[in-house]
């Protein structure tokens, strides 16, 4: 089986990580097509097809496909779309396709200038990422993260000065968005706070390409993803996979969602919010053999 993943943006990496782990572990044959490998500047992912650079390759693999995968909506039956290109009139015969949800329904709707309700209810087969998004797509088949855990090999530190990684992708306070937000500022002021208390050091990690930010987040002791929102993203799976104690504040949903989702209540991440962390960033500060566990 054939299958090519579409998308407008690298979307953090998660299609070129799909499309890496179909390949090494099934017989399906994956490939990756993204428009705009520079959308989020100098932070930059992986990178298989990128439609600019390999537009006759591109479109080869579109047409001997046996399964489109598209992150995000666009209208793709037409040429009134951000690739210029009408997708469904060039599959083959009998070649199925589906929609991969990575935002909430009002940011799609926002850059799109749909509905949300349209964009909810549509009739094409619908997959959405196991996290808060789940909540907002009830016709969408939540699936996993995926990390390339053989990247991600352990580096437990014996530093009695542990280093946190913290890597906000955007600049917002805690509340200025319910879900596009990591609380930058206040996850900074709060590692200030706990560096006047014990000895610890933060790296603050912005707008660098993804393999740099992931040699740093193995080579830091405590990883903080995102403590605000009540969600998770791809840096908690990461900094898990790294054998790193990995803070993130998860609300009932979520945890409901990763339980079904991994058939287990166990999870592994250190659920706190962030004006709760002090204490626990304080206590793993100064217990490395607490850190390694």
């Amino acid at each position: 089986m054939k299958v090519v993943h579409i998308s407008a943006t690298p979307l953090a990496g998660s299609p070129i990580r799909i499309v890496n782990a179909l390949n090494k572990y099934t017989d399906v044959h994956a490939r990756s097509i993204n428009l705009n490998a520079g959308a989020y500047g100098t932070r930059t992912f992986p990178e298989d097809l990128i439609w600019t650079d390999h537009r006759d390759m591109c479109e080869s693999v579109i047409r001997d496909a046996d399964i489109l995968h598209f992150h995000h909506w666009f209208d793709f039956s037409s040429i009134k779309n951000p690739f210029n290109f009408d997708f469904l009139s060039n599959m083959k015969q009998n070649a199925k396709y589906l929609m991969h949800w990575h935002s909430n329904p009002m940011v799609i709707a926002k850059l799109t200038g749909q509905s949300m309700q349209s964009i909810i209810d549509s009739s094409i087969p619908q997959m959405v990422v196991a996290q808060f998004h789940e909540s907002y797509y009830p016709n969408a088949y939540p699936v996993p993260l995926i990390v390339e855990v053989e990247s991600l090999s352990p580096s437990i530190s014996q530093r009695d000065q542990p280093i946190v990684f913290f890597s906000p992708s955007r600049d917002r306070h805690a509340y200025e968005d319910r879900w596009e937000t990591k609380g930058k500022q206040e996850v900074v002021r709060l590692l200030n706070t706990v560096r006047n208390k014990v000895a610890l050091d933060y790296k603050l990690v912005e707008n660098i390409p993804f393999d740099e930010c992931l040699k740093l987040r193995c080579h830091s002791d405590i990883v903080i993803d995102d403590i605000v929102t009540g969600a998770f993203h791809t840096t908690a799976l990461e900094g898990l996979s790294a054998g790193k104690p990995t803070l993130s504040y998860l609300d009932s949903r979520t945890q409901m969602v990763l339980s079904r989702l991994t058939g287990t209540t166990d999870i592994p991440i250190i659920n706190v919010r962030y004006f709760e962390a002090e204490d626990v960033l304080v206590v793993l500060a100064k217990d490395k053999v607490l850190r390694e566990e």
